[in-house]
């Protein structure tokens, strides 16, 4: 079973939501890590406070919700694009699977992974467990 994972999260909860019971479910069985990702865009600034860097939206629901868990959360943010940045990170930290979400579509479309996933099962240096809600 993996212990170290990735879990890259952009927008709000909802949308990582999925991929965040994932591998909080891999982390528990294995006592694993779960390291979270939020990549902002080349050139974009982080958000400012009186005490510095704020943590992005994201990255604070991923810890309150895994807060009642029995898992062990490492968040941090990087600047670029980002399948390259979860691939960069992953190598970096010896990730041994990046658990992410893709869009549910449907027809045609449900073929296609969103493009950053599709980018990153390309790019990545371990395996990538592309999870969506399917309601």
């Amino acid at each position: 079973m993996y212990s170290d994972l990735l879990v890259p999260v952009d927008r709000g909860l909802e949308s990582n939501s999925v991929a965040i019971e994932e591998a909080a479910g891999i982390a528990e069985e294995s006592g694993g890590v779960i390291h979270a990702l939020f990549v902002y865009p080349a050139g974009a600034p982080e958000p400012e406070t009186a005490s510095g860097h704020e943590q992005p939206k994201p990255l604070e629901e991923l810890e309150a919700l895994l807060a009642d868990r029995d898992v062990t959360v490492t968040a941090t943010t990087a600047h670029g694009t980002a399948a390259e940045e979860i691939c960069s990170y992953a190598d970096e930290h010896d990730i041994e699977a990046i658990v992410m979400a893709t869009y549910g579509r449907t027809g045609f479309r449900r073929l296609a992974l969103g493009s950053t996933t599709e980018d990153t099962i390309r790019q990545s240096p371990c395996p990538v467990i592309a999870v969506t809600d399917d309601r």
